[in-house]
């Protein structure tokens, strides 16, 4: 931006000077120089601005006291550069503050947290390009790859045209350039009327966990934390609500959405350099309208990469990875063994609806945002929710 504004002005010089010497005198180039300060006034160009009014002002003196245009000459290249010292004088303040807020947002790696990824898969297990299929299990069909493509596609949409995603991300990189980058590109010296974020624009209010049910699980197993899938129909008891499966897609992507968190990546320079990351969370509870209102009775996350066997951590929390850390596990139940070799061939939803309620299994996969921290392919299954609802 500092090189284009002495652009600017170079080209203000060149017309102010050409109008002097032509004309002998200078109120052409006072007039030009009114004009320009017009002009550049609304772009919001400070240096500019003050460059053309300091102009002015060394025209009038010249006029008063009837100096030679090599005069007017050397005025004119003398306001400038004191037009921009001004203008950086003004901004180093304005740089040094930013070092302190980067500081508040430092560098960190992402490779340790996620170092499990690059634990070896069991030997039962084939990699297919977006899919970790056992070798016992149908292969994914066409229908299947195409329809976990369109998910995809329709999430990696969703994060791009979210646009305080790059806002936040290009403020995060901006803290972190270098001090004479900073200076250089300061709004003072701008062309263009640029907005420039304050320290709020990277600030992400942190949500409190939320719990997810009344379910007590301190008298329990953990292991039994969940009954089996729901089994046959018993007798005298209603048969399964009817509920649209697209809805209950709907309700797992928008959840998966805001677990994502894409606002809270920051600035990702590399795996091992990323700035203002917030861990991916709930902020809200899913809902869903069937018309009639469906309860999120239990909702967990399903791990598959960081243990030896598929595992749902255990809390009374909808999902946050900053808190299942510590969490506790439990195996997973018929239901979920039995949808997760559904989810592998590649589909993105299980639904099991039974007269008391409905038990989901919707997958998390690696869209192309993912993979600038984690070390796998776009479409890979990383984990599940895995979901228990009843009406209301």
């Amino acid at each position: 931006m500092l090189f284009e504004s002495l652009i600017l002005s170079a080209f203000l010089l060149l017309i102010v000077n050409g109008v002097a010497f032509a004309n002998g005198g200078y109120r052409g180039p006072c007039i030009a120089a009114a004009l320009s300060v017009g002009l550049v006034g609304a772009l919001a160009s400070v240096a500019i601005m003050l460059n053309a009014l300091l102009i002015v002002m060394a025209g009038a003196i010249c006029l008063a006291v009837a100096a030679h245009p090599r005069t007017f000459l050397l005025s004119s290249l003398g306001v400038t550069a004191l037009a921009y010292i001004i203008v950086g004088l003004y901004n180093i303040p304005k740089v040094t503050e930013k070092a302190v807020l980067a500081a508040q947002f430092p560098f960190e790696s992402m490779s340790l947290r996620l170092a499990y990824e690059n634990k070896s898969k069991p030997a039962d297990y084939t990699s297919a390009p977006g899919l970790n299929v056992p070798k016992a299990s149908s292969p994914a069909t066409e229908n299947d790859k195409s329809n976990r493509l369109d998910h995809l596609k329709l999430m990696e949409d969703r994060i791009d045209s979210d646009y305080k995603v790059s806002y936040r991300a290009a403020y995060l990189k901006d803290l972190h350039a270098g001090f004479v980058t900073q200076f250089v590109n300061a709004p003072g010296f701008g062309v263009g009327r640029r907005i420039r974020p304050s320290d709020r624009a990277i600030q992400i209010e942190n949500p409190k966990p939320i719990p997810v049910s009344d379910y007590d699980y301190s008298d329990k197993p953990v292991a039994d934390s969940r009954t089996e899938s729901s089994g046959p129909q018993e007798k005298g008891v209603a048969g399964p609500l009817d509920v649209d499966e697209a809805k209950l897609g709907d309700l797992h992507a928008n959840g998966l959405f805001d677990f994502i968190n894409p606002r809270g990546f920051g600035y990702i320079q590399s795996r091992d350099l990323v700035a203002g990351f917030q861990t991916h969370r709930f902020s809200t509870m899913p809902k869903l309208e069937a018309p009639l209102r469906w309860i999120i009775q239990d909702l967990e996350l399903v791990s598959l990469l960081k243990h030896d066997e598929p595992v749902a951590y255990v809390s009374k929390h909808l999902p946050r990875m900053d808190e299942l850390r510590e969490a506790k596990t439990r195996p997973l139940d018929a239901f979920e063994r039995d949808a997760l070799e559904v989810l592998r061939r590649g589909e993105d939803l299980k639904v099991q609806n039974a007269p008391r309620d409905i038990r989901m299994l919707g997958s998390i996969r690696a869209v192309k945002q993912c993979l600038q921290c984690h070390e796998v392919e776009r479409g890979d299954l990383l984990g599940a929710f895995s979901y228990r609802l009843r009406p209301e």
